[in-house]
């Protein structure tokens, strides 16, 4: 988690957290703030006071089945924690049974380390936009997700 959190970031994690979630935050030294889950997920109210007071790096949640409530993110909260999300510009980190889906900005070293320690794990579709699809061109899926490419804008 080095290239996602460093020391001292602070961090929103769904309550109950999973435990293996949490201990890698507490390794890499991130202050760990929690927001309870109900029947639809995250509670958007508890966390647009918390992030008005702290001002989180990431956002975690698992909004296709939380691990151990089994709550699906309903999608009202889903287009909510976005907007804050935006307005308050912590990033999202949506941590699925089968799936991870992460936003990271930085320079393309950066992001080329990252998928580098994602690819033991089957990551299998990298999006890139903005500024490094700009430098980079119609190739920036094709390069790196295998058998994609883009045609034409």
């Amino acid at each position: 988690m080095p290239l996602l959190v460093q020391p001292g970031d602070t961090v929103v994690m769904e309550e109950p957290v999973h435990p293996d979630m949490s201990r890698a935050m507490e390794l890499a030294g991130a202050k760990i703030l929690t927001v309870p889950v109900d029947q639809d997920g995250m509670r958007v109210d508890l966390l647009e006071k918390l992030i008005l007071h702290k001002h989180p790096r990431f956002i975690f949640v698992n909004s296709s089945f939380h691990d151990p409530t089994g709550h699906i993110l309903s999608l009202e909260r889903r287009k909510k924690i976005i907007e804050i999300s935006n307005i308050f510009r912590a990033k999202i980190v949506d941590v699925g049974k089968s799936s991870l889906t992460i936003e990271a900005t930085g320079a393309e070293g950066k992001i080329d380390a990252l998928l580098g320690l994602l690819e033991h794990y089957g990551v299998i579709e990298l999006v890139r936009s903005g500024a490094v699809a700009v430098t980079r061109g119609p190739k920036a899926l094709s390069e790196k997700v295998i058998g994609s490419e883009i045609k034409g804008r």
